[in-house]
């Protein structure tokens, strides 16, 4: 299995409440990515795709300061309701942030288009 190489800029999938979800390109650092959030950042592991791991990135404190509701998701360790803007990223295995393949980011579009996601 390769390992997924990191770069300066990676292709995430940013989920904001009531709109559909997109493709977008950030910058590979903290500051970027607690901007997209609006806050600290908490890592959520989905799963895994070929020779990554697959993540949400979410505001660590969005239920406590009230953000709006995004997506129910379900899966196999139960439910949860993700509040305010969060993004689907990749891990390579040393556990640093790498881009989502195209055909990745095109599936998670589409997985979290509905307001109910199922990951099982």
């Amino acid at each position: 299995m390769h390992n997924r190489k990191t770069s300066d800029r990676i292709l995430v999938v940013l989920v904001e409440p009531a709109k559909k979800p997109v493709k977008k390109v950030i910058e590979n650092d903290l500051a970027a990515m607690q901007s997209l959030v609006g806050g600290w950042i908490e890592n959520v592991t989905i799963g895994s795709s070929g020779d990554a791991r697959i993540g949400i990135m979410l505001n660590e404190e969005g239920k406590l300061i009230d953000l709006p509701m995004n997506r129910i998701v379900h899966g196999r360790g139960g439910s949860d309701v993700f509040v305010g803007n969060f993004f689907v990223t990749a891990y390579n295995e040393e556990g640093d942030q790498c881009s989502l393949t195209e055909e990745e980011a095109d599936h998670f579009v589409r997985r979290f288009s509905s307001i109910e996601v199922y990951l099982r």
